[in-house]
């Protein structure tokens, strides 16, 4: 044991890599009664930087990288769209890179407004102007409707606590 961790081989956590919006997931680093500490958690879509840019800039043969798509995509049309004066000014589409994959066009990223990273973050995905938020970032996104919106993580080997 180092560090209260267990050093026997790794396991994956138990936790589901994707939760519904509506089962909010624990704090992160909280620990799960398997003693896994939870993993960090995105309430918003999991999407490809070749999603991202068909559904924002469709016929489009380059191929850009994900921060690219942040400030040259997603946060203008959010300007454009009005949203920055609608919508408190830190309730923005916020981005974090998923799952590595061997293409770099193919890298996953996930487009949230809320995580579980403090229980204040947690109760602003449960406040009355979250789901606002969401749709917010589903239209800026160009998003059909809400199919893929859910809390996302990535799946990870971690170790068990023993305490």
């Amino acid at each position: 044991m180092v560090g209260g961790y267990d050093i026997q081989p790794l396991d994956l956590t138990p936790l589901p890599a994707t939760l519904p919006p509506e089962e909010t997931p624990p704090v992160w680093q909280s620990p799960t009664p398997e003693g896994y500490p939870t993993p960090a958690y995105y309430l918003g879509w999991r999407l490809t930087c070749e999603q991202i840019t068909e559904l924002l800039d469709p016929g489009s043969d380059s191929e850009p990288c994900p921060a690219d798509l942040k400030y040259h995509y997603i946060l203008p049309r959010w300007e454009r769209l009005g949203y920055v004066q609608k919508l408190a000014s830190d309730a923005r589409p916020c981005m974090a890179l998923g799952p590595t994959h061997f293409d770099f066009w193919d890298q996953e990223l996930f487009i949230f407004a809320y995580s579980n990273m403090t229980k204040g973050t947690l109760a602003a995905a449960k406040s009355p102007q979250a789901v606002e938020v969401l749709e917010a970032i589903r239209i800026t996104l160009n998003l059909p409707d809400n199919t893929g919106l859910g809390w996302h993580t990535q799946p990870r080997r971690v170790q068990r606590s023993r305490d």
